[in-house]
């Protein structure tokens, strides 16, 4: 996962909320929004970040309050339509036996909603050479088990992700100045806009550890 910032709600949305018979269901802008969203999340998944793309159905609207909360849990009015609640989210593995995101998640409730300012979801997660996503802290590790995201499928792309960067980082042995890892870094967490690679945390983990180091 990786800290979202989110803008303001649309005009459109906020418009369609002060009709009295208001829902998500009938809420007509969908398409509209979730481009907005995927845009805001600059193309990656809210939870295993793998890329997005509405045009090829890969995303969708996901509710980080759920629409029917499993009990004991109680459904809160007007959540469905909250900008806050609302984040874009990939098919989770639908059909598969290893779903995953939204598709693991169903109708629990998180810890940790990766676009709250207040839940810091980065720092407290570190990669293993496996493959395997971790935390130093309980809440957020309940939360990776909700979301299954340490499934067979979603390690795999994480291995691949940690191999890219390590031959990168070893490219030319010694040769790479600290300069240049900090631009590597800058690249992966976004620092010259546009949309983020997959699974881009890893290598940003992996080259802070690395600067730590030097």
């Amino acid at each position: 996962m990786r800290n979202i910032h989110k803008g303001q709600s649309p005009d459109y949305l906020e418009a369609y909320r002060q009709e009295e018979t208001a829902c998500y269901e009938d809420f007509p802008n969908k398409k509209d929004l979730l481009g907005r969203l995927v845009e805001e999340q600059r193309g990656l998944c809210c939870y295993c970040m793998r890329r997005l793309d509405q045009d090829d159905g890969s995303a969708k609207i996901e509710h980080w309050y759920p629409q029917r909360p499993a009990p004991p849990a109680v459904r809160q009015p007007g959540r469905d339509l909250e900008y806050s609640n609302l984040l874009a989210a990939c098919t989770g593995g639908q059909g598969t036996n290893m779903e995953h995101c939204d598709r693991a998640k169903k109708n629990s409730i998180l810890n940790r909603n990766p676009s709250n300012p207040n839940h810091d979801v980065q720092g407290p997660l570190h990669y293993l050479s496996s493959g395997k996503v971790d935390s130093v802290n309980d809440a957020l590790r309940q939360d990776l088990e909700i979301l299954n995201l340490n499934c067979e499928a979603l390690i795999t792309q994480r291995q691949y992700a940690i191999t890219t960067m390590n031959m990168a980082l070893n490219k030319r042995a010694g040769t790479r100045s600290r300069a240049a890892v900090q631009a590597l870094l800058d690249d992966y967490d976004g620092a010259n806009g546009g949309n983020l690679k997959p699974f881009c945390q890893v290598a940003v983990y992996l080259l802070r550890k690395h600067l730590q180091r030097r």
